[in-house]
């Protein structure tokens, strides 16, 4: 619910303006209920990630509904994966805007890629609304054998 904010301590203490006040958000409560909650996206920015690991590769999946691909940009530098995500919203070339329900959008995701991460093989995909990033592992380290020299004196 929103209500108007009021400091206390800077107005005088009176049942006059304790009823006012009082009276004032009465009138108006019912004007702002469940207001403020109608415009929140889900988890503050709308973006749900989810993160994924398999013997072969990490995989982020991020839902971004309405989306194109140049609302985004991926890129990898000194190990970091930054995922970048901008919306932004217009009226169409000669009218205004009335009413927008879907905010302008500004979300930002940085990963630090282990030693196990390829950062050379690194995928990006986007159908239907959802992202999915797959970094893929390099190879665990093969042993090696190390044959024994036998030195006769």
């Amino acid at each position: 619910m929103l209500l108007p904010y009021r400091a206390t301590h800077l107005r005088p203490s009176s049942a006059f303006m304790d009823e006012a006040f009082k009276t004032f958000d009465q009138f108006f409560q019912p004007v702002f209920r469940n207001w403020e909650d109608s415009f929140q996206p889900p988890f503050g920015h709308g973006i749900q990630l989810t993160e994924d690991e398999s013997e072969a590769a990490y995989l982020i999946t991020a839902q971004v509904p309405g989306l194109k691909a140049e609302d985004l940009k991926v890129e990898v530098k000194e190990g970091i994966l930054s995922l970048e995500i901008k919306r932004e919203t217009s009226a169409p070339e000669g009218f205004q805007p009335l009413l927008r329900e879907r905010a302008e959008l500004s979300f930002q995701r940085n990963y630090r890629l282990g030693e196990d991460a390829d950062k050379e093989q690194i995928s990006a995909s986007l159908q239907e609304g959802v992202l999915k990033l797959t970094i893929a592992k390099k190879a665990p380290p093969k042993p090696q054998q190390i044959t024994v020299k036998v030195i006769s004196e």
